[in-house]
């Protein structure tokens, strides 16, 4: 218990100091996997009692199991993913894709297992030393996405509670259909922000509402302007509303919006993002990364549609932070192979 009670300090310490880093989320995570293993050792003190180290043995087997067990479980995630989309939206290569990185790592998960069955047979092969030296660069790539699951839930639970008061709220767009208006999606988004901006505006704070996004080549107007004539349908003023109609990008979507609403407020804004909740957390990396105050939050999408999206933001943000990413597979795969050499 002390050790998890340890990683869950170091957490709310880094989440005070900044929330929109995925840093916080990974000590969240393995200090409630550490409270959730003593847990399960108090309910089951008698058993402990009676069979004292062999049952001590059992609990951490299972909490090592669990863990080693994570790219089984992604893999799981990213190929019932696929079939979903294919059954609900056709052949896609985002489907696709998801499967084809599911099936790789189930494949080596298979690999894995025979291997690890027949080694005697294998002897020192540069087979064995690869698929098992592979071991912990694919344990931290399952525990990556267990860990992004957790805190991307938990920051949008907190902050749909302890967000504070915004001095805009902006609403990132995306494609718009031919008639002008909005698809259900991007109607959510601007929901969202409504909401948010009546909340706002309830503890009698002046807080505007930003629709930001371009206008692209198949589109008839900007997706900032149709988000506006949306809200302003639901009753929104347009003296609440900046349209910001030159960004192309998220990351084009928040320093725009920032730069006209600075302008027009003659400060710099505390900000709201009203986006997707799968897109939720990414959209707070890029406040941070524009230098801005706020936070973001997600309105509920399709439910067979989340776990596609999902997975792509959890390679997004690896993307994102490239050389992290590759210093810790890196690492990992020295440990593995190195561990398996010295053997």
């Amino acid at each position: 218990m002390p050790f998890a009670l340890l990683l869950l300090a170091l957490f709310a310490v880094l989440f005070a100091r900044e929330p929109r880093s995925i840093w916080p989320g990974i000590f969240l995570t393995f200090g409630l996997i550490g409270i959730a293993s003593d847990l399960l050792s108090l309910l089951t003190a008698g058993v402990l009692i009676a069979f004292g180290d062999l049952a001590f043995s059992g609990f951490a087997a299972i909490i090592l199991g669990s863990i080693a067990l994570s790219p089984l479980a992604l893999s799981v995630f990213l190929i019932y993913n696929m079939l979903v989309m294919l059954r609900r939206e056709g052949r896609s290569a985002q489907a696709l894709a998801s499967g084809a990185v599911g099936a790789l790592v189930l494949t080596y998960i298979v690999l894995l297992v025979m291997v690890a069955t027949s080694w005697r047979e294998l002897g020192n092969t540069p087979l064995l030393h690869m698929t098992m030296g592979l071991f912990p660069s694919m344990v931290a790539l399952g525990m990556a996405f267990l860990c992004y699951l957790t805190y991307t839930s938990f920051y949008q639970l907190w902050f749909s509670r302890f967000g504070g008061t915004p001095d805009a709220v902006v609403v990132p767009g995306s494609h718009v259909f031919e008639d002008g208006s909005i698809p259900p999606l991007l109607r959510g988004r601007v929901d969202l922000g409504i909401r948010l901006l009546r909340k706002a505006q309830a503890t009698g704070h002046p807080t505007l509402l930003v629709c930001s996004g371009g206008q692209g080549a198949d589109e008839p107007t900007s997706e900032g302007r149709a988000m506006a004539d949306y809200a302003i349908a639901q009753g929104v003023s347009p003296k609440e509303i900046v349209v910001e109609d030159l960004s192309t990008t998220t990351e084009e979507n928040l320093a725009y919006s920032a730069a006209f609403t600075a302008e027009r407020l003659g400060f710099n804004p505390r900000v709201a993002v009203a986006t997707s909740d799968y897109h939720a957390f990414r959209a707070a990396m890029f406040i941070r990364k524009a230098g801005l105050d706020g936070y973001a939050l997600g309105t509920r999408t399709a439910r067979y549609f989340w776990p596609s999206a999902k997975v792509r933001e959890f390679f997004g943000i690896l993307a994102n932070n490239k050389v992290t990413v590759l210093v810790i597979f890196g690492l990992t795969l020295f440990a593995g192979i190195g561990g398996q050499l010295s053997m």
